[in-house]
């Protein structure tokens, strides 16, 4: 089984909905927010060093930890963050950054474990698996 490890100093920036609007031409127009594009970028650069000479187009696991910086107001013995970003939006931006990079399209992520803790630096560890698609024998 091959494997991708890699981090991402600094904050998760969730995937955000672009902004829809209509243009003087009468065309609709979508803009991702510019913080979205940063980070997404940001993720690409550090994904780029661990490019597989192909691109992989089978079943992957992905687990990502994303480690969030504790407000001053928070109790050292909270371990986890309850509150934004959600924890769907941050990883969509990090499956969608990584499309293209390291595999052909983020559809093959098949299983996936993400979780928010609190760390200093933050930062985001990603860990990228393929999996081994065949029928395993079982007995009737």
């Amino acid at each position: 089984m091959s494997e991708i490890r890699f981090t991402v100093y600094g904050n998760a920036v969730p995937q955000a909905r672009p902004r829809v609007f209509s243009g003087k031409d009468g065309r609709m127009h979508a803009i991702t927010p510019r913080s979205t594009e940063r980070w997404r970028e940001w993720v690409k650069a550090e994904a780029v060093q661990h490019r597989p000479g192909d691109l992989w187009d089978g079943p992957l696991r992905m687990e990502i930890d994303f480690y969030l910086q504790r407000p001053k107001s928070t109790p050292r013995t909270r371990l986890y963050p309850t509150t934004k970003p959600d924890i769907d939006n941050i990883c969509k931006a990090i499956w969608d950054s990584l499309e293209g990079i390291l595999y052909t399209n983020d559809s093959r992520i098949v299983e996936s474990i993400a979780r928010k803790l609190y760390g200093d630096p933050p930062r985001v560890e990603v860990r990228l698996m393929q999996l081994e698609d065949r029928k395993e024998n079982t007995c009737a």
